[in-house]
C-alpha cells in the first residue's frame, strides 16, 4: 500500500507539472488554433499513436488548441509531406524518420541501426539528454520545420520463409527504406519501398516476401499474419523514432504557452502513453499471431546476431560521411556505445 501511495504521488507531481504552463497562463486571452497532422500512417493506426496527444492538447490548452489528425494521403501524398509542411500547406506531419532520408541524411540515425541499442532507455537517452534531438531539429529546421520527439518504437521483420540466420536473408525482396534498406543490401537482401497503405496488397500479390514494420503489434494492426507466417527474432530495430514536425512560421507564431503545451502533451502522448502501450499491444498481438494463425517464431543464432550488428557499424561510417550533421551523429552514437560497452 505504502508503494502504490508513492506511485500515486509521484504521477500527481508529474501531472502538476505538465499542467504548470496551462495554470500559470490562465488568465491570458490566448486565440484559439486550429491545427491540421497529416501522417503517413492508415487510420487506425495513426489514431492509436497520436489519439492521446491530441486529447492532452485540448486539455491543456482548455480548448484553445484544436487538432484533427489525417490519415496517409488525405491533404498530400506521402512524399509531398515534408514539401507542404516546409511551406506551410499543413501545420503539422507524423515523420518517420529516415523516409526522407535524401532530403535529411541524418534522419536515418533517427530511423534506427540494426542491433545497436538494446532497450528503449538507451534510444531515450541518447535522444534527449545525448544531445540528437539538436541534432535534428538544426536539420529539419533548415526545411522551415520545427521538429520535436515524440516516439520511439521497436521495428521487426516478418518474411514468408524463415529466418534463422543472416544468410537466409540472401535473395528475398523486402519492403523497406533509409537505413534498414541499406543494411538488408549487406545481407544480400533486395529491398522495394510501399507505402503503408499499399504494403499488404504488395505482400499478398507476391512484390515482396516480406516488410519491415513496427514490431509486432503495428504488424498485427495492418494483417501482415493473414499473408506471413514467419516472424524474425529478436527484433531488428530499438530506437526507431516517429516524430511530429511543425512548420516553422506557424510555430513561431504560437505563444509561449501554447508551445510549452504542444511540447509536454508530446511527451505524455509519447513517452508516456503510446511507447508503453504498444510495447503491450506487440507482445498480446505475437501470442495471437502464434495462438491463431499458425505463425512461427524463428530465433536468430548469436553468430548472425553479431554479423548484423557489425554491418550496422560499417554503416554508420559510411553515414558519417555524408553531410556535417551526420557527422556529429555518428561522433555521438559512438561515444555512447564507448560508455556502453560495445565499442573500444
Amino acid at each position: 500500500m505504502k508503494k502504490l501511495l508513492i506511485v500515486l504521488v509521484a504521477l500527481a507531481a508529474v501531472s502538476i507539472v505538465w499542467m504548470m504552463p496551462a495554470l500559470a497562463y490562465a488568465k491570458n486571452d490566448n486565440p484559439s488554433v486550429f491545427i491540421k497532422i497529416q501522417t503517413v500512417f492508415p487510420s487506425h493506426v495513426c489514431n492509436r499513436q497520436l489519439a492521446k496527444f491530441v486529447k492532452e492538447v485540448d486539455l491543456l490548452s482548455q480548448g484553445k488548441i484544436k487538432m484533427k489528425i489525417f490519415p496517409v494521403g488525405a491533404l498530400v501524398p506521402p512524399k509531398e509531406i515534408l514539401h507542404a509542411l516546409g511551406k506551410g500547406a499543413i501545420e503539422m506531419a507524423f515523420i518517420p524518420e529516415g523516409y526522407w532520408y535524401k532530403l535529411l541524411p541524418v534522419s536515418k540515425f533517427g530511423q534506427g541501426l540494426p542491433f545497436v541499442f538494446k532497450n528503449f532507455h538507451e534510444t531515450e537517452v541518447f535522444m534527449y539528454r545525448r544531445g540528437f534531438s539538436e541534432i535534428l531539429k538544426e536539420a529539419y529546421r533548415k526545411l522551415n520545420i520545427y521538429h520535436i520527439p515524440f516516439e520511439t518504437y521497436a521495428a521487426g521483420l516478418m518474411t514468408k520463409k524463415p529466418i534463422h540466420t543472416a544468410a537466409d536473408l540472401k535473395g528475398l525482396k523486402i519492403r523497406a527504406f533509409g537505413t534498414f534498406s541499406d543494411w538488408l543490401g549487406k545481407m544480400g537482401a533486395s529491398t522495394v519501398f510501399v507505402t503503408g497503405g499499399e504494403l499488404y496488397t504488395a505482400i499478398a500479390t507476391g512484390v515482396v516476401d516480406g516488410a519491415n514494420w513496427g514490431d509486432a503489434g503495428p504488424m498485427y494492426e495492418m494483417k501482415f499474419h493473414e499473408v506471413m507466417k514467419n516472424y524474425m527474432e529478436p527484433v531488428t530495430i530499438i530506437g526507431g523514432w516517429n516524430n511530429l514536425g511543425v512548420n516553422l512560421d506557424f510555430w513561431k507564431k504560437l505563444t509561449p504557452r501554447q508551445q510549452n503545451i504542444i511540447e509536454a502533451a508530446a511527451l505524455a502522448g509519447g513517452l508516456g502513453w503510446t511507447v508503453p502501450e504498444t510495447r503491450v499491444l506487440s507482445e498480446i498481438s505475437l501470442v495471437k499471431m502464434v495462438k491463431d494463425w499458425g505463425v512461427k517464431v524463428n530465433m536468430l543464432d548469436e553468430a548472425s546476431i553479431i554479423k548484423m550488428r557489425a554491418a550496422s557499424m560499417e554503416l554508420m561510417e559510411k553515414y558519417a560521411k555524408e553531410d556535417p550533421l551526420s557527422a556529429k551523429a555518428a561522433k555521438l552514437l559512438k561515444e555512447f556505445m564507448v560508455q556502453l560497452g560495445r565499442m573500444d
